[in-house]
């Protein structure tokens, strides 16, 4: 690893390569960065640039939102597993499970990984049913 490397730096997009792992590369590549202590509750930024159909250039999300976001349950379980915070929220009061539901293409999995780290959740989740 090169002397000079910011593992928690901030790109004009507001996010750090701990954000763009959890929700675009292959998991090894995000068990690589956290060998580095990178922080897995670190909220994205306001960047400088930002459509209207995705997630770049918001501010206050998670590398475990932006993994819910994309339904990349493999990444969920790694970050939890490392000490992700499932009940972090935003300043919209979301948390991960929020846009583990709110994405087309969730996985149960995604949805079970996260419900099952909020407290009381596995009553809630005991007594659903699905019709």
């Amino acid at each position: 690893m090169h002397a000079g490397c910011d593992l928690n730096a901030v790109d004009h997009y507001g996010l750090r390569p701990v954000h763009y792992a959890a929700q675009l590369a292959p998991v090894d590549v995000l068990c690589r960065l956290l060998r580095y202590n990178v922080d897995l509750n670190a909220l994205t930024t306001a960047g400088t640039k930002c459509d209207r159909f995705s997630q770049l250039g918001r501010g206050d999300l998670s590398p475990l939102m932006l993994a819910a976001s994309h339904g990349r349950e493999c990444a969920i379980q790694v970050l939890l597993r490392n000490g992700a915070k499932p009940t972090l929220t935003n300043s919209r009061k979301e948390t991960a499970l929020h846009f583990a539901a709110a994405t087309p293409v969730c996985m149960e999995e995604c949805i079970t990984a996260l419900v099952s780290q909020h407290p009381g959740s596995g009553t809630a989740l005991a007594n659903l049913q699905v019709f």
